[in-house]
């Protein structure tokens, strides 16, 4: 456990340190690059900002034991009350510069650090690692970390991975990180089968077949579950359920109905009138942990009034009208320029491990068929202390309400 300083003591004390780095309150593009290195007696002091875009990648590596013996210059945690805001390293003596070679074998226990907990140091240049008074090499710049699920995004943070052999190697990493993330699609579907068609559709053209869908069918009379059943001799990676009447049980119950059949560690509330979007699972999985909730951000036509949680735009509100093309095209310039990457809150589509769900008692049969029972469950997560989160990099287009109010048909909101 590292010796913890208040950062109050190292500000009483600032006017005795030299200052190094002084990019405390950076933005740039509205990402906080906010931090202060200061110089002490043979060791530097590195700050951040509250809401320095690395922080938490350094909170959750240090966490996790990733700098145990690849960094033994860090010295102490910085704290400003309950919360790590920086850490102190030995000075010791730079290895070289960004041209200069690695060892291979600090290279190997490097890399060895990313196998073990699906995190990665990316800036793994010579300039980075010092020799420290005992002569053991060290990392320094500690924050440079990302979880393994983000090596194709940290660009978004002005950074990129070296030397490039090791980017290889990361790469593998990552492919088998995700290979082995599997998501649980948890949809019931009632007399709604064009819609449920052309989500499934796009499940398997975006995301592949390594993910697992989960039907069930509420005594549908429009020949939902004959599609389903012959869907499920093709395609392996379909269970199917179906509830025989003669009433309807609604989504209340068959979500975790189908919660119990899933094989998947990861579960996904799914509703069937939802096209996921090119690379939507693998924005959700980079955040997902246990005593986490991530939901990804729905784009809809103007059907409702606009939210801040979601996006306005209209791509089609039936499939035979979808332009696919377009909301495509939209998706990845908007990506682009999108500047948050997550915020707070909870909706469908939402993911969580299956243990997790099953832990607060799944959804209350008191909210059958329908309608407040996301509501509650929302606010169990919160009293049980799980954290929510919404990506805005992983996207579905949603055509809303077609198991219910607009089952036939809809039209669109003069004030959207």
């Amino acid at each position: 456990m590292l010796e913890k300083i208040n950062l109050i003591d190292i500000s009483m004390r600032q006017d005795s340190y030299e200052s190094i780095i002084n990019k405390a309150g950076r933005v740039v593009d509205g990402v906080s690059h906010g931090r202060t290195v200061l110089k002490g007696d043979g060791v530097y002091y590195k700050i951040f900002d509250m809401e320095y875009c690395r922080r938490e990648n350094f909170v959750k590596a240090y966490e996790d034991g990733f700098f145990d013996e690849i960094a033994p210059a860090l010295k102490s945690l910085i704290v400003d009350g309950y919360d790590i805001v920086g850490y102190v390293t030995e000075a010791g003596t730079p290895l070289g510069s960004e041209f200069d070679e690695i060892p291979k074998e600090f290279y190997e226990q490097v890399l060895n650090k990313a196998k073990k907990t699906d995190m990665f140091f990316y800036d793994l240049v010579a300039s980075n690692i010092i020799r420290t008074e005992n002569g053991k090499l060290s990392l320094v710049d500690l924050e440079s970390v990302y979880h393994i699920s983000e090596l194709h995004s940290i660009d978004k943070h002005n950074a990129k991975v070296k030397p490039d052999y090791y980017f290889t190697e990361l790469n593998k990493l990552k492919e088998k990180y995700m290979d082995e993330r599997v998501i649980s699609f948890i949809q019931p579907s009632r007399n709604n089968l064009k819609y449920l068609k052309w989500s499934y559709n796009s499940i398997r053209k975006n995301l592949g077949y390594r993910h697992e869908i989960c039907w069930a069918d509420d005594f549908s009379d429009d020949g939902t579950w004959e599609w389903m059943q012959e869907i499920a001799e093709k395609d392996k990676n379909v269970k199917i359920h179906r509830n025989e009447g003669p009433k309807r049980l609604g989504h209340t119950i068959l979500y975790d109905t189908l919660v119990d059949m899933a094989t998947s560690d990861i579960v996904m509330i799914y509703h069937a009138d939802m096209y996921a979007c090119p690379k939507m699972d693998e924005e959700v999985l980079k955040h997902l942990e246990r005593g986490k909730v991530v939901s990804a951000t729905r784009i809809e036509p103007p059907l409702h009034p606009d939210g801040p949680e979601k996006v306005l735009s209209d791509f089609g509100i039936e499939p035979e009208e979808f332009d696919e093309e377009g909301l495509l095209k939209w998706v990845k310039g908007w990506k682009q320029t999108e500047s948050k990457d997550t915020t707070e809150g909870i909706f469908a589509p939402w993911a969580i491990y299956r243990d997790d769900f099953l832990a607060i008692g799944g959804h209350d049969s008191l909210y059958a068929p329908q309608s407040k029972e996301d509501s509650d469950i929302f606010n169990r997560f919160v009293l049980a202390g799980y954290e929510t989160i919404q990506t805005w990099q992983g996207y579905v287009y949603h055509m809303t309400c077609r198991g219910s109010r607009f089952k036939d048909g809809a039209m669109r909101n003069p004030a959207g």
